[in-house]
């Protein structure tokens, strides 16, 4: 019963959560100024929402003793494979969100991880922005030729338990004037290397 009175309703709610994903992509791809800033602000309510949640102590020491009750009742063996990885997966990201460490520590870290929410989304804002001057800035541009683009971070970088390195995956999405007799649609070289640089 803990299981489905604790944790089913987590996983539920965190699998909605991930619906407001899709509001971050118009900021880096429409057209109307008013929308981008608009999608720009969710992003921010977001991180801040996922930063207070992913530090909620009082959510982490309910998981902890839900757990400890499902294996003390018996009722953890009863449980599918599918069901105990749920309960462990949930108890481990509380630890690693840092939720085991003393209340103080927990304070530390959440301002810290504000922070680096923010310094992220800036880093974002910043990129998708200077990529485009560069190209609009070099020597013989043809700014014309791209009518709009956007770059964003879709996958953040990672470190597993091993040590090895995902590094983050950055999407460019950009709207590439359409081919005539004397020019393709492709990008050439030298615009490849002003976007990649």
């Amino acid at each position: 019963m803990q299981f489905q009175n604790r944790f089913l309703p987590l996983a539920h709610a965190e699998a909605k959560v991930i619906i407001c994903e899709p509001l971050r992509f118009y900021q880096n791809v429409s057209t109307s100024k008013e929308l981008r800033d608009a999608s720009n602000q969710a992003e921010v309510l977001q991180r801040d929402f996922d930063v207070k949640e992913s530090m909620r102590l009082d959510g982490f020491k309910a998981k902890t003793t839900a757990e400890k009750n499902l294996r003390k009742s018996g009722e953890w063996e009863k449980m599918g494979d599918e069901q105990r990885r749920l309960v462990e997966k949930m108890v481990l990201d509380g630890k690693r969100a840092g939720l085991a460490l003393p209340e103080k520590e927990c304070e530390v870290l959440m301002k810290l991880k504000r922070e680096l929410s923010q310094a992220c989304l800036d880093f974002n804002v910043g990129m998708t922005s200077s990529v485009f001057r560069r190209y609009a800035n070099r020597e013989g541009s043809d700014a014309s030729f791209y009518s709009h683009a956007a770059v964003w971070g879709p996958v953040p970088g990672y470190e597993l338990p091993s040590g090895k390195h995902h590094y983050p995956l950055m999407a460019m999405v950009a709207n590439l004037a359409k081919p005539t007799p004397e020019r393709s649609a492709l990008m050439r070289h030298d615009d490849v290397t002003t976007f990649f640089q």
